[in-house]
């Protein structure tokens, strides 16, 4: 059979852009979208349902370390909470004017911002206490850094334009900073280990692994 024989449409009721959909168990997940539109289902999409009133804003990214509690961002340092799965939100300080395009979270408390605006303003934002409080941490790059990976507290992982990759090994204390071949945009990074891992972008398409 193909590779995508097992894939099935579901119907997200809008027409907006969507860049990333996050699920908190087979059951609960959410998608935000351009328009400022975010759709919860809690049965693994069979239904979407919007979420009203919705938060507003050109949205990027999600995150939920469960069922109720998640984390929103979108252009210009916008951050919200919610934990009530969704139903409210409320804003937090990012201290930043990049837009947020990536969020992850270890647990309730920490978590991780990856920003960038334009073709600069990089930014990876570290909070320890839920997102009440947004630090900027020390990367060693201008380029924008649209996406990134945590694999744990320490190992930490940050891509961009240019072929910008940048590393840190001790939480956010200290970064490395390289360049990949022919400048891609990088659009992805995974890492299974602190050594093995993989990034993908784009002009030109791209896609490159490490084992070291």
């Amino acid at each position: 059979c193909s590779a995508q024989s097992g894939w099935v449409t579901q119907t997200s009721n809008t027409t907006s852009d969507a860049w990333n959909a996050y699920f908190a168990d087979e059951n609960n997940g959410w998608i935000p979208y351009t328009s400022g539109a975010l759709l919860h289902t809690t049965d693994g999409g069979t239904n979407w349902n919007a979420i009203s009133p919705a938060p507003g804003g050109y949205l990027f990214s999600t995150y939920f370390v469960n069922a109720t509690t998640g984390w929103i961002s979108g252009l210009s340092g916008t951050i919200s909470k919610t934990t009530d799965g969704g139903a409210t939100w409320s804003s937090q300080t990012s201290n930043t004017t990049s837009h947020v395009f990536k969020l992850q979270f270890l647990d309730e408390n920490t978590g991780f911002a990856f920003c960038g605006n334009g073709f600069s303003g990089a930014a990876v934002l570290k909070t320890t206490n839920g997102g009440t409080n947004w630090t900027s941490l020390p990367v060693k790059t201008t380029a924008a850094l649209g996406y990134g990976f945590v694999l744990n507290a320490t190992h930490i992982w940050a891509v961009g334009i240019y072929g910008t990759v940048t590393r840190t090994t001790n939480g956010g204390t200290s970064w490395d900073t390289s360049r990949v071949p022919n400048n891609p945009e990088l659009r992805g990074v995974h890492f299974i280990s602190p050594d093995v891992g993989w990034l993908v972008g784009g002009a030109p398409s791209t896609i490159m692994k490490t084992t070291n």
